[in-house]
């Protein structure tokens, strides 16, 4: 398991965690837009928009990293298919600032599909 953690933490780094990556119009989403605390997310990643670089057949993953008041969590959530999109949730915990997503697979991440987000 933490060997997998540190492969996925490495993927994630190379596609670059930096708040100039942030797609708006990119295969990845994010729900609610204004997530709370406590609350849940949703990722959202279509594989069918113009520019993505995973198909259907991918086992793909959403790598996050939360920055908290003194500290930061990252972690890892395999995406689900369903209805021809991958998606996963994340709650939210006390104290959260931000929020950063990347869509990987064991192999590559989608640079189009890097977001961040105020907690």
């Amino acid at each position: 398991m933490r060997k997998l953690t540190l492969l996925l933490s490495a993927i994630a780094i190379a596609c670059g965690l930096t708040l100039e990556a942030s797609t708006a119009n990119g295969p990845a989403k994010l729900t609610p837009e204004n997530p709370k605390w406590g609350g849940t997310i949703t990722v959202t990643y279509d594989p069918a928009v113009k520019g993505a670089k995973f198909l259907p057949g991918d086992r793909v993953y959403t790598y996050y990293e939360l920055k908290l008041e003194n500290s930061s969590r990252t972690g890892y959530v395999k995406m689900d298919l369903k209805d021809g999109k991958f998606t996963c949730s994340i709650t939210i915990p006390e104290r959260a600032a931000f929020i950063y997503i990347d869509v990987i697979t064991m192999d590559d991440c989608d640079a189009k599909a890097h977001l961040l987000n105020l907690a």
